[in-house]
């Protein structure tokens, strides 16, 4: 009885170590041993990366660039397919890019038009009136009895500070002379230059890659087919979902920050507020930022209003409470909400970390990406759950 015990036991361990084999024990030490040595040299590795990603920018913000106009590009090509001739689909492509890159510019040049002359109106309006701005706004806020107490202390703080000498240290500091600017824009000619080349490469690369993006769809698929064998299917699925995610997140948010632009603009024209065509813009473009982005915007417009009026930047607070309101529960669940099966909470989470790490783009690449590992992790449990 003890020797067929002895016997089973090491039986249980000649399994245990053929399913433990070598190999894994193998990998495991090169791995640890690969970590180890990354913890020692990793300010080496962190300036090797940093040099990477500086080399392949140019590259990587064509690519998304290129990810970004693959979507009115799309809409185009559907539109021209519908034209029977055959002569007429070779041209398909080539005709969709250029009517792409001239809605583009044409968008970004209205954007310039419609912005900087009433940004520079607004401007010029804060250095001439911001004394008599701020006396203004000091005296609707004491016209509530709630601040009655702080009023007082409200027109001293007013009246104690130098304007004159505020305005001269926001000019001297964009003249450069109380700083170092002049000097900085003359010993970064060859860096400005050198981005003038990028952005002209980036450009190109952006055409080559809306053109032939079929082909190197095809060359990516091949090349995990190579790398991964038989893990190939599952890894071409998750690339597919991730990008998938990112297609229809960002499509759901140039949508939804249009319609926002367009509404904001329209409601403003309608009270009578100031400033549509520069805070519509604005409020359109915080809008792209998820969660906080609509906030943001409300701010700005309030702080440009309140030039004009405080009564008015206070009606325009509550317009954009309510759109944000309408925004949440009407526009988020119908375009965000479908392209991204991901609860709010984790959306949330995604733009914290996002943003933490890397602002604004962060924020942008972590939303996608969260619904890429939450679709992922899903599957998996799902998966487990059938096969116990």
């Amino acid at each position: 009885m003890k020797g067929e015990d002895s016997m089973s036991s090491s039986n249980f361990f000649e399994v245990k170590m053929t399913k433990f084999d070598y190999k894994n024990i193998r990998n495991i030490v090169f791995s640890a041993i690969l970590l180890i040595g990354a913890l020692f040299y990793i300010e080496a590795i962190k300036t090797i990366l940093l040099n990477i990603i500086g080399v392949t920018t140019p590259f990587l913000v064509s690519g998304a660039v290129a990810f970004v106009l693959t979507i009115p590009m799309n809409f185009i090509e559907k539109l021209l397919n519908k034209v029977k001739s055959k002569k007429f689909k070779k041209f398909i492509r080539p005709i969709s890019i250029i009517l792409t890159l001239i809605l583009t510019f044409g968008i970004i040049t209205l954007v310039i038009a419609l912005i900087v002359p009433q940004l520079i109106n607004a401007v010029v309006t804060i250095e001439k009136n911001l004394p008599a701005i701020a006396q203004k706004s000091i005296d609707f806020l004491k016209s509530y009895s709630f601040t009655e107490a702080y009023g007082e202390k409200l027109d001293k703080f007013v009246n104690n500070l130098s304007w004159n000498h505020l305005f001269d240290r926001i000019k001297g500091f964009f003249d450069g002379s109380n700083s170092s600017i002049a000097k900085s824009v003359l010993g970064t000619a060859s860096g400005i230059f050198g981005s003038i080349a990028n952005a002209f490469f980036s450009f190109i690369f952006t055409i080559y890659i809306l053109a032939d993006k079929e082909h190197l769809s095809y060359q990516a698929k091949k090349l995990v087919d190579a790398i991964f064998l038989e893990k190939a299917p599952y890894v071409k699925h998750v690339l597919s979902m991730t990008k998938n995610n990112f297609y229809y997140f960002v499509k759901a948010q140039l949508i939804k920050a249009s319609i926002m632009g367009i509404v904001t603009f329209i409601m403003m024209m309608i009270l009578g507020l100031p400033y549509p065509s520069m805070i519509a813009v604005i409020a359109a473009t915080t809008d792209l930022v998820p969660l906080i982005g609509p906030i943001i915007g409300v701010f700005l417009g309030v702080l440009f209003i309140l030039i004009e009026s405080p009564t008015q930047a206070l009606i325009y607070a509550i317009l954009g409470i309510v759109l944000q309101q309408l925004e949440g529960n009407i526009l988020d669940p119908k375009l965000v909400g479908n392209s991204l099966s991901i609860p709010p909470m984790w959306s949330l989470f995604a733009v914290v970390v996002g943003g933490s790490l890397y602002g604004v783009v962060g924020m942008w690449l972590f939303v996608p990406l969260f619904a890429t590992l939450y679709k992922v992790v899903s599957e998996w449990s799902n998966s487990r759950l059938k096969t116990n």
